[in-house]
């Protein structure tokens, strides 16, 4: 079964003018100042949202030209990682007129009774958008996407939908959770990779190295020795420009 896009804009919404749509709650559409909602006004969890933002990414991972169009930046390099994963696989994939919204939508809204259901599922949802080389300062559960349909003042683009998305349970990202708690670098690498090993290493190039993910670490064997999560992510994020 396919996501109905029900939350398609109109002209009663303001044109469809850089509106916004909650995952959360009601799923209202409006302007960001009107639905987006502070993580204490959450009751209930509707989809996980993933924000690649194109200009957050390496030129060697992502070419210019690729970083100039969501599309064919989905063709042919994000729709091969959601494939990795059957979880991943179900996602609706938005074309928001910069960048790419990668939404898992539940079947069912996830319930939060109380404070501590928020906390924990604030804390799922980030380490599922840390799967795929997204922006790192992105909201967990508190994050709003584009409607289809809208119109992105910055370009004048519209919304568009590049992939249908099949509901998912609440189960489903929790066991995905579970993956990534006991086995990060193995469920990233996996993921972002699709490979057990690489030779030669990629981050130290260094001949006749090879690079194989852990559970907690990767490991270039002839190289530069034991790698952690942020060294992989390396790859494929361009670095941080700092004041």
């Amino acid at each position: 079964m396919n996501i109905h896009h029900s939350e398609r804009t109109s002209d009663d919404q303001g044109g469809g003018v850089d509106l916004r749509q909650q995952l959360v709650n009601q799923g209202e559409i409006g302007p960001i100042h009107q639905v987006s909602l502070p993580l204490v006004m959450i009751t209930r969890l509707q989809a996980i949202m993933i924000d690649v933002d194109l200009k957050l990414l390496k030129q060697s991972f992502a070419s210019h030209n690729l970083r100039q169009s969501p599309a064919r930046m989905y063709e042919e390099l994000i729709r091969p990682m959601l494939s990795r994963h059957s979880v991943l696989a179900k996602a609706e994939v938005r074309d928001s007129g910069s960048g790419l919204h990668i939404l898992l939508h539940f079947d069912r809204a996830v319930e939060f009774l109380c404070e501590g259901d928020r906390a924990r599922w604030q804390a799922i949802t980030r380490a599922i958008q840390l799967l795929l080389p997204s922006d790192p300062d992105a909201p967990g559960i508190t994050a709003v996407t584009r409607p289809v349909g809208a119109t992105n003042s910055k370009n004048g683009r519209a919304v568009s939908v590049l992939k249908e998305g099949e509901p998912i349970t609440a189960r489903e990202v929790l066991d995905l959770f579970e993956e990534i708690r006991t086995a990060p670098v193995r469920t990233v690498m996996g993921i972002l990779l699709g490979r057990d090993a690489l030779s030669p290493c990629p981050l130290c190039q260094g001949e006749s190295t090879m690079l194989a993910p852990l559970d907690h670490v990767a490991m270039c064997y002839g190289g530069c020795g034991k790698v952690g999560l942020d060294r992989v992510y390396d790859l494929f994020m361009a670095p941080r420009v700092e004041d």
